[in-house]
């Protein structure tokens, strides 16, 4: 080039050259000096200039401040898709504005605002520690109304007031969200975990000295880089000495809520994925497993983020159970009785006739596994006939999850008149709030029984019909076996006519196997007939046996009640039922005839009608 043509070049500013490439990273505060309690906004940007590599902008370090909105760094994925060349000015910018608040006044250091080379890991630009003072809130100050802010892009116009924003955007950002609830993680020191800014498992005991029966929550949290995250169950921790409960509903996700946290200067997402309540059987130190599973989740925004996949594992917790005080336990005290422990008892009915049947229920309500513990059982009354008890434990309250709830049920049958009072009921149990046994006390409720008196037959005479063993048959032969080949014709008999005699094997195997198959769907079609069952009702009451007419009218009513939609037919089944429970001998045979002729009214009707 002439030396005329390059000072012409220079002082018109086309010179080729080459673009040289230039990146920086800018921190920002809004209010460089909020109040306690008052959010603030940090503004967090990068721009490149004529760069080619692949950038990635590092998290943000906060340590002591909340964040409320955008806790990930600006992305940078579409930088390297454009470079510059010869006399190219490319410039692209990104940002992120974060929104933090401060719960308590002081210095606060912001760090790490950085860039780096993604696929060398050098450091390309870093931004200097910044520092927030954050002051103590003013009581005095008057309370600023935020104002309707102009529409982004549309200035404000003269004499009118300015346009609010978009619904959704607010000015202000909204106060910090005050998480509540069994799942929210502990503050304060990390215990119950090994630290990692990839991810780790936290798990803690709500009392890790409990005694025999008492009730200890088990609760485990993720703490990720994220905010959602989809879960793989690996290993479930064991509980060898303890009997659990699981108090955490099933979901399709790991967690049902994922709280921000911030971990030594780390922003990250805890979620609870188990809770339970442990009883511990046995005293002595007892170990609970580590819990592992893979975590697989998204690192940034959802557009432009990195998948990530982590295993973790939680540390074992060693539970130290002691057992309660020899001293002063109770001979009747049952091992695992834990209390506060209340008790109820009531009837159904207050008043009955002799041989009807009642219900008695006992309620014991307490923070201990008492579904484990065994019941004393009830006092004996003459006069009384109680069977033998059923047990169930109620759902368990949500407000109150170790709160258990077990209910006794027991049929009482009076087999006279007569006011029968039945005393005291008690349970020991021990308190380990003061360190002592007590005793939960309830009086039972008194029955008044009218009528006559029942007379009761231990007998087996009132066994049910159709579970009855069948009895010896009178008529078996008990003459000693005789050899068949006794003499020579019978041995040439069997040698000469194999044939006739393999016929008549068979033909007398299927007569047998027939008439089997006959009486097979003779006695199913006499157990499903309504007729034939009332016919076998009037039999055995004209042979003197109720109780086996009952049980036939029983069934045939239940079998009757399937087609036919009666009311009468429904009273007359639970008359059945209780005349059969109290005592069939009882019963008058009038009233069983009465029976049979109105069911066989009402099979008749519905033969009608069909």
């Amino acid at each position: 080039m002439k030396p005329w043509a390059a000072a012409l070049s220079v002082a018109l500013g086309v010179m080729p050259s080459t673009a040289a490439a230039v990146v920086r990273v800018r921190l920002e505060l809004d209010n460089p000096r909020p109040t306690a309690g008052q959010s603030f906004h940090i503004v967090y940007g990068i721009s490149a200039q004529n760069e080619n590599r692949p950038l990635q902008a590092t998290s943000l370090s906060l340590p002591g401040l909340q964040v409320l909105a955008n806790p990930s760094p600006p992305s940078t994925d579409g930088f390297g898709m454009f470079g510059g060349g010869a006399g190219v000015q490319m410039t692209m910018e990104t940002n992120v504005e974060y929104i933090v608040v401060a719960e308590r006044p002081g210095r606060y250091t912001i760090q790490n605002a950085a860039v780096i080379d993604r696929s060398t890991g050098q450091v390309v630009a870093r931004h200097p520690p910044l520092t927030v003072v954050v002051g103590r809130p003013d009581p005095n100050a008057p309370q600023v109304q935020p104002q309707p802010q102009p529409m982004p892009g549309f200035p404000p116009i003269p004499g009118f007031p300015p346009m609010p924003g978009f619904p959704g955007f607010p000015q202000e950002p909204p106060p910090p969200p005050v998480y509540q609830g069994p799942d929210v993680p502990p503050e304060g020191q990390l215990t119950g975990a090994v630290f990692d800014p990839n991810g780790f498992l936290r798990v803690l005991v709500s009392d890790p000295a409990p005694y025999v029966g008492q009730p200890v929550e088990y609760r485990a949290w993720a703490y990720l880089p994220a905010y959602d995250a989809g879960c793989e169950p690996l290993r479930e921790p064991t509980v060898t000495g303890f009997w659990s409960d699981n108090l955490l509903r099933q979901s399709n996700v790991c967690a049902q809520r994922w709280i921000p946290v911030s971990v030594n200067g780390n922003n990250m997402g805890a979620g609870m994925i188990r809770h339970l309540a442990l009883y511990p059987t046995r005293p002595g130190e007892s170990e609970i497993g580590p819990l592992e599973m893979n975590f697989e989740f998204i690192l940034g925004d959802s557009f432009f983020g990195q998948r990530r996949q982590v295993h973790l594992r939680s540390p074992s917790i060693t539970v130290n159970v002691r057992d309660t005080p020899a001293e002063g336990r109770p001979r009747d005290y049952v091992p695992g009785t834990i209390g506060p422990l209340t008790l109820d008892a009531h009837f159904d009915r207050r008043q009955v006739t002799a041989g009807e049947t009642v219900t008695l229920t006992i309620r014991a309500q307490g923070n201990g596994y008492i579904g484990s513990v065994t019941f004393p059982p009830l006092p004996t009354v003459d006069g009384l006939r109680m069977l033998t008890p059923t047990s169930r434990l109620l759902p368990r309250r949500s407000d109150d999850p170790l709160h258990a709830t077990r209910e006794d049920t027991v049929a009482v049958i009076p087999e006279r008149p007569g006011s029968f009072s039945l005393g005291e009921w008690s349970i020991p149990y021990f308190d380990p709030n003061s360190h002592r046994y007590l005793r939960a006390t309830v009086t039972l409720p008194t029955l008044e029984v009218t009528g006559a008196a029942v007379t009761r037959d231990d007998d087996g005479s009132h066994d049910d019909p159709t579970i009855a063993l069948d009895p010896f048959d009178p008529g078996a032969s008990l003459a000693p076996h005789r050899a068949v080949f006794t003499t020579g014709l019978r041995v040439w008999s069997a040698v000469l006519a194999p044939g006739t005699g393999l016929a008549l094997f068979s033909l007398v195997g299927a007569l047998r196997r027939l008439r089997a198959r006959r009486r097979e769907e003779d006695e199913d079609l006499s157990r499903n007939d309504p007729e034939r069952l009332l016919a076998s009702a009037e039999n055995s009451l004209r042979a003197g046996r109720t109780a086996e007419a009952l049980a036939s009218l029983g069934r045939a009513i239940s079998l009757a009640r399937k087609e036919i939609d009666d009311d009468a037919l429904r009273d007359a089944q639970a008359e059945v039922d209780t005349m059969r429970f109290a005592d069939a001998e009882g019963v008058a045979p009038e009233r069983v005839r009465e029976l049979v002729s109105q069911l066989r009214a009402a099979l008749a009707r519905a033969t009608e009608a069909s």
